[in-house]
């Protein structure tokens, strides 16, 4: 049903056919952030369709250097990755990444 209507609003809006990326699904199994739910931005198209988009708060790597994070969001970020994987070669990983994004002070006791 669900592929019905994604191949649907392909053909009706001109979409490419992998308009929808289901991939992120496997992150509701961990439970996403606090707020996330609220922090949903709604976009109606017509009066049938109402899609949901993450916020800017909760994009993912390229989305944020697109839209330049602070580094309060990027923390943020970096504590609820760490609510799934506490491990000490997780956290230096993610040093890394946090300092690639331009943080110059990593801590993440923050």
């Amino acid at each position: 049903m669900l592929e019905a209507a994604r191949d649907r609003v392909a053909r009706d809006y001109s979409l490419p056919t992998d308009w929808l990326n289901p991939g992120p699904t496997d992150l509701l199994r961990f439970g996403l952030p606090d707020g996330f739910i609220d922090r949903l931005e709604r976009r109606d198209y017509g009066d049938n369709l109402s899609v949901f988009l993450a916020s800017r708060y909760d994009q993912n790597e390229a989305d944020l250097r697109a839209l330049s994070p602070t580094e309060e969001e990027l923390f943020a970020a970096a504590h609820w990755s760490r609510s799934h994987d506490p491990s000490e070669g997780y956290a230096q990983m993610l040093r890394d990444v946090l300092t690639h994004l331009g943080v110059d002070d990593v801590d993440l006791g923050r």
